[in-house]
């Protein structure tokens, strides 16, 4: 029996065309070969990276923009209720050196007898006020100590004013003889340590009974 040899044809096809036929089946349908397709991946990200960051710089300026506006509105709100208090107290109690030591308040008074001062406190969970120090900052509460030491009184405003753009405050309030009128200096902190100051003076409605602690 014979047998027929079988023949292998050899590719002889230029490397070019070659190289044309291989580009031809990378393109998709759409025509585009993966060049092109990579350097459209390439585009969108870059344009993807560009986006994300002008969101992210918008965001944080809108942060900024809502604690600078939460900050002047609680300045302006506790200045009108720190004057109102030393507007229509009846009786201040000043230091052996003439300083402000407290005052009565007529409506955040704890007891109806007891003289109050301003006090920057730490507010926990359990709604229990620590005083924060002298000059520190924090949320403002008026009232005084009880015979135990512990700070009882009540805050100037709710904790919302305070902790949703992490606020804090302190006030410090001296009184004039010669003058017959109340100083006063407002600081609001916002978390990037800026400071917004607030002075003014408050020129009491009664004629003030004052004593000597």
């Amino acid at each position: 029996m014979k047998r027929r040899m079988g023949t292998t044809t050899m590719n002889t096809l230029p490397h070019r065309e070659r190289a044309r036929r291989a580009l031809r089946r990378l393109r998709g349908a759409g025509g585009y070969s993966l060049a092109e397709l990579l350097t459209a991946v390439l585009l969108l990200s870059i344009l993807s990276i560009g986006v994300a960051s002008g969101v992210s710089f918008a965001g944080r300026q809108y942060k900024r923009t809502m604690i600078v506006a939460e900050r002047k509105v609680l300045c302006s709100t506790l200045t009108e209720i720190v004057s109102g208090e030393l507007r229509n107290t009846p009786e201040i109690r000043l230091t052996a050196g003439g300083r402000m030591d407290s005052f009565y308040s007529r409506g955040f008074a704890h007891v109806d007898t007891d003289m109050s001062r301003f006090y920057s406190v730490r507010v926990d969970e359990k709604l229990n006020y620590t005083d924060a120090g002298e000059g520190a900052f924090g949320q403002l509460m008026l009232g005084n100590e009880d015979e135990n030491g512990d700070l009882v009184g009540n805050l100037l405003l709710s904790g919302a004013a305070y902790t949703k753009y992490d606020l804090q405050a302190r006030v410090e309030v001296d009184y004039s003889r010669t003058e017959e009128m109340f100083h006063v200096t407002l600081e609001i902190r916002s978390p990037d340590g800026e400071i917004m100051t607030s002075q003014f003076d408050v020129i009491p409605l009664n004629d003030l009974q004052i004593t000597e602690a």
